[in-house]
């Protein structure tokens, strides 16, 4: 009881509003406000004490706190956005395995299409380009198929003619004058 009697005459005591006294406990920061009725001399005084040394622990304790949910909460946040991004990017990655399995001779592979986003109209683009290209490299294949044909029955009366040609040259010289309109 002695030493909260002196530390309280330190502090009423002085003229001043603030101080800084050291104790045993470490240093203790006080600011008063004298408070008296209308005409008389300041009676009482509203005081305010405060130790640095317990606040600054209970400060770094709740830092620590702040910064070890701030952590987990960027490493859920992390694994949410990785989730998240995988499963946008999942029809991406179909497009591109579907783009690397075609083949000149095997162009049936389409793309299943779910929703009504944007990436859903990729792939509606895609599978039109695929049908296109189908229908491109079907016609070609019957172009060259046709075209070979008729390139076949010209050169197979032409070997006829030579395989019914003797090997002298002359008799070959006469032969193809003779044929000559």
């Amino acid at each position: 009881m002695h030493k909260n009697a002196d530390a309280r005459r330190e502090i009423f005591r002085p003229p001043e509003s603030t101080g800084t006294p050291e104790r045993a406990a470490g240093e203790i920061r006080w600011a008063k406000v004298e408070v008296a009725r209308y005409g008389s001399e300041a009676d009482a005084a509203f005081v305010v004490a405060f130790h640095p040394a317990s606040e600054k622990v209970r400060a770094n304790e709740v830092f620590r706190v702040l910064l070890a949910i701030s952590g987990v909460t960027l490493l859920m946040t992390t694994g949410i956005a990785w989730v998240v991004a995988g499963r946008i990017l999942k029809p991406v990655r179909l497009v591109r395995s579907a783009a690397a399995q075609l083949t000149e001779q095997n162009l049936t592979r389409r793309i299943p299409v779910h929703g009504r986003d944007d990436v859903a109209a990729l792939i509606e683009t895609f599978n039109a380009m695929l049908d296109r290209l189908e229908r491109a490299f079907a016609a070609q294949r019957e172009f060259v198929d046709d075209t070979g044909h008729e390139l076949r029955t010209p050169i197979t009366i032409v070997r006829g003619h030579l395989e019914l040609m003797g090997d002298d040259p002359a008799e070959r010289e006469t032969d193809s004058e003779g044929s000559l309109p």
